[in-house]
């Protein structure tokens, strides 16, 4: 924009969130105000023309000013919504909380992902690898409300299924992948990396829906199975289960711990034949789909003997 003749008073309103949340994300903070100066320059409007419209906002009702003194003497306006909007924080990436979503909920958010998988798809075959879908396109391809996309995308988040790029922006985690994988370059020296040739050329992407396993096996249920079978011949198990539950039932803020079928068998399999000390077959392979939960199908049962050889004094 060159002037105000292409903007206007409601214009202007419009813009501001999104001039104020671009000011927090370039400085980190969650502020609700931004510098008329600042202002002028994204637009591309002389300060003596922006002035007026302020003002005659403000007068109205619709904006804030608040005046401040730079160092140097000039004094500038802080600019704020009246509506009490927290702009700064309204596309702001959720913080990790370190615990795992619900799996209800991230149940219910899979057809965000699915449309912002969607949209990258289309973008990632069309050579653009740098995906940065906006939140409210997401929304519109998911037929949901921003603010509801904007829950399943931080469910989602939790999940390092999303990332967020840019704060009113996101990509997905096979995105990223593909834009990782493009960017590889066949290196043979310290400062080649200008010149260098990138591996591959070109990608191409077919996304599909994630059909996760179901978590029907209640862990406490599998844990008290093992109790019963080998009690007698390891007297700290029942101990080592009882540390082991609650362990996982605070890291997910739950009591009621399910599992998937390849944990399930997982747990039963490779922690019978640890507390049996019998099985001739001393090793293990665990196979399933991704996001079957392999990583915790090995650790469940190793946390079982390690617990127990603790408590045992091994």
């Amino acid at each position: 924009m060159s002037g105000t003749a292409t903007l206007d008073g409601d214009d202007l309103i419009e813009r501001l969130p999104e001039l104020i949340a671009r000011q927090n994300e370039a400085r980190g903070t969650d502020g609700d105000s931004i510098p008329d100066f600042v202002i002028a320059q994204r637009l591309g409007i002389p300060p003596a023309a922006l002035r007026p419209m302020l003002e005659e906002l403000a007068a109205t009702g619709r904006l804030t000013l608040k005046a401040r003194a730079a160092k140097t003497g000039r004094e500038f306006n802080f600019v704020a919504l009246s509506d009490g909007r927290d702009v700064g924080n309204a596309y702001r990436p959720p913080r990790y909380t370190g615990r795992a979503p619900h799996p209800d909920d991230l149940r219910d958010a899979w057809p965000v992902l699915d449309a912002l998988e969607d949209i990258e798809e289309e973008l990632i075959n069309a050579g653009i690898y740098e995906t940065f879908v906006e939140v409210t396109e997401v929304a519109k391809r998911a037929g949901r409300s921003e603010q509801d996309t904007l829950a399943a995308l931080t469910v989602l988040q939790q999940d390092f299924l999303v990332i967020w790029p840019r704060t009113d922006r996101v990509r997905s985690r096979m995105s990223e992948i593909c834009r990782l994988v493009k960017s590889v370059k066949q290196r043979f020296g310290a400062t080649d990396a200008p010149d260098a040739p990138y591996l591959i050329r070109g990608i191409r992407v077919a996304f599909r829906s994630r059909q996760r396993q179901r978590r029907d096996e209640k862990l406490e249920d599998i844990l008290s199975a093992l109790v019963a079978e080998f009690e007698g011949r390891r007297p700290h198990l029942r101990e080592a289960v009882k540390a082991l539950l609650e362990g996982v039932s605070s890291a997910l803020s739950t009591n009621d711990v399910r599992l998937t079928r390849v944990q399930a068998d997982s747990l039963r399999g490779i922690a019978s034949a640890y507390l049996a000390r019998t099985v001739k077959e001393n090793a293990f392979v665990v196979t399933g789909d991704t996001g079957s939960g392999k990583t915790e199908a090995f650790a469940l049962p190793l946390l079982v003997g390690a617990l127990e050889e603790r408590l045992a004094g091994l």
